[in-house]
């Protein structure tokens, strides 16, 4: 069981943050394909909108302040 100080280390993960770099190492699974549309969600602190185009090909981009969000 880890102390306060180490809680708060490795349960951050803001882009800056130890726990976040370690996470954006690896690969995170999302949401299944069906799943995919144009509303933005929240992974490791970054507001993403993950979609697809026409031809069913998967895209990324981040969502900007003036999008909403979930909470």
């Amino acid at each position: 069981m880890f102390g306060p100080a180490m809680d708060e280390r490795v349960t951050r993960v803001g882009p800056r943050t130890p726990g976040g770099k370690l996470m954006r190492r690896y690969w995170i699974p999302i949401a299944p394909y069906s799943q995919f549309d144009d509303n933005p969600v929240r992974v490791l602190g970054a507001n993403l909108v993950l979609s697809k185009d026409n031809g069913g090909k998967l895209a990324q981009g981040t969502a900007t302040a003036t999008e909403s969000t979930p909470g």
